[in-house]
């Protein structure tokens, strides 16, 4: 072969290159411009209703954080929204309570050492947010 037929298919193979990325790239433009979205635009409007503004938090009145007893047991007193559900956890005992009233008493159990406590307050209305707290109390024996 001549040397101007060699150059000559070089070139036309680029050019042929050159056309398919091209071609290419400006396909995969098209489709995703015509892509449909899978998860539609959800637009909301959030209105706040006279039970969110009335809604109380979950207010613990006694025993204060930290607290060191030497009674096996203590009183958790507090307050919260009537007709919610009330849980208190513990490693050692969990109980489930519906508060029909605003104010709460439950006397709760404590192993020797510290305790972590764990208060939850769950609203009747789906609108309101749970609202949790924590308590570290220490019963010591020797007191």
């Amino acid at each position: 072969m001549k040397k101007e037929t060699t150059v000559a298919i070089f070139f036309g193979i680029l050019l042929g290159a050159v056309i398919a990325v091209s071609l290419i790239i400006k396909n995969r433009q098209a489709q995703l411009q015509k892509a449909k979205t899978i998860v539609p635009e959800i637009k909301t409007a959030f209105k706040i209703t006279p039970n969110a503004i009335n809604a109380r938090l979950l207010e613990i009145v006694s025993p204060d954080d930290g607290m060191i007893t030497a009674k096996n047991t203590v009183t958790i007193r507090g307050k919260t929204d009537p007709n919610s559900l009330l849980i208190i956890q513990s490693p050692l005992k969990d109980v489930v309570v519906r508060n029909d009233k605003a104010d709460f008493t439950i006397d709760f159990p404590l192993a020797l050492g510290e305790n972590i406590i764990t208060i939850a307050v769950y609203a009747k209305e789906p609108q309101l947010r749970s609202q949790e707290k924590q308590l570290k109390i220490y019963y010591l024996d020797e007191l």
